[in-house]
């Protein structure tokens, strides 16, 4: 629910979080960029994260239950391949960029510093002074919303992506006559 990158995520820890302002501040030893990147936390997030188990030395959000630390991201590439999945983590920021940019209205700068990129020309950026953190929250919730929406049924079978995308393509050229 942060489009975040994985290493971010699961090294992520309690202090880097801030409840009440709903914001997790990234340090930039942790971020690609190597700058600090703040990202706005649904609700349905801080739920998660206020479900969290802790312990009283380990500071991270994400325990290892075999060492003092975080969970490693071969835990997480198990965990899919355990599920039956055999995508890349990467592929759920790619999920969030497709999604963004096909289903919703917002700015591609919106989208872009989600991912914590740097969108646009030197120019630009030297110009841009805000992190659209207002327009970034919305975008957030709205990602939230979507990946806690079951997945769309189709006479009882779950479709794919492509699937119900070709399938709404299809249903439109109907009703417009050239189908």
């Amino acid at each position: 629910m942060t489009s975040c990158r994985l290493g971010e995520a699961l090294k992520a820890t309690w202090d880097e979080i801030d409840l009440d302002k709903r914001e997790w501040t990234v340090p930039s030893a942790r971020m690609k960029g190597r700058r600090p990147h703040t990202v706005p936390l649904s609700p349905p997030a801080i739920e998660l994260l206020r479900s969290l188990y802790t312990e009283p030395d380990n500071p991270f959000l994400f325990i290892s239950n075999r060492t003092a630390g975080h969970i490693a991201e071969s835990t997480v590439t198990i965990a899919l391949r355990d599920a039956g999945r055999f995508e890349t983590i990467h592929g759920f920021r790619a999920s969030f960029k497709t999604w963004a940019e096909e289903s919703t209205n917002f700015p591609g700068l919106v989208i872009e510093l989600s991912l914590a990129h740097a969108p646009g020309t030197l120019v630009e950026r030297s110009y841009r002074r805000g992190d659209v953190i207002v327009k970034r929250r919305k975008l957030m919730e709205a990602w939230s919303r979507f990946c806690l929406t079951p997945p769309a049924k189709e006479g009882g079978k779950v479709l794919s992506m492509r699937a119900a995308r070709d399938a709404a393509r299809l249903a439109a050229k109907r009703r417009s006559g050239r189908g």
